[in-house]
């Protein structure tokens, strides 16, 4: 006749630890106005988030800009892409491509 064993498996209940309750940070007030393209953080035009202007045609710049200019900013970074102002900014003996020069700094004056 076989043998029955039994098998206590032991259940395993985590503790609670009470941890303290943080105290409270007062958030500012942040608010983007319908005639504005940027947020105001409590009251005031601010920097909250940052990234490269960047576009698939450099006409979108101008919108970019624009934003900028109708909110008071004052610097605007762009990604000086290889393709939208014509091939890249070195040549393939790893000179600086004068064309390609030319054109951003005509854009960017």
């Amino acid at each position: 006749m076989p043998t029955i064993v039994a098998t206590i498996i032991p259940t395993l209940v985590p503790s609670i630890t009470p941890t303290p309750t943080p105290t409270p940070v007062p958030l500012p007030e942040i608010i983007l106005n319908p005639a504005s393209f940027y947020f105001n953080v409590d009251g005031q035009t601010r920097f909250i988030f940052s990234r490269n202007a960047a576009a698939f045609f450099i006409e979108d710049f101008g919108t970019w800009m624009d934003w900028a200019q109708f909110n008071g900013d004052r610097v605007l970074r762009v990604y000086l892409s290889d393709h939208l102002l014509g091939d890249y900014g070195y040549t393939n003996t790893g000179e600086l491509n004068e064309k390609w020069a030319q054109n951003w700094d005509a854009f960017l004056t």
